[in-house]
């Protein structure tokens, strides 16, 4: 078995989001997008710190072709 997250010892992923603190929202799309591309800077950044975390909000926020809060699809992100 191989995880990222044990490489030796080391774990080359980001920190696990959580969409339903404080309140739930229906961004998982958005959420899945910005952690999957943050592991991959982080694994290509070798795990190093700081941890890149990218922003959910501006997705949320700035996405004009999914639903935000509301649904969308982490495919046309």
């Amino acid at each position: 078995n191989f995880s990222w997250r044990n490489v030796d010892g080391k774990n080359y992923l980001t920190r696990i989001k959580n969409q339903k603190v404080p309140v739930y929202c229906g961004s998982c799309w958005a959420q899945s997008a910005t952690s999957a591309i943050s592991d991959r800077i982080s694994i290509m950044r070798e795990g190093k710190f700081p941890e890149i975390s990218l922003s959910t909000q501006v997705l949320l926020a700035c996405d004009k072709t999914n639903s935000g809060c509301r649904g969308g699809s982490h495919a046309a992100v």
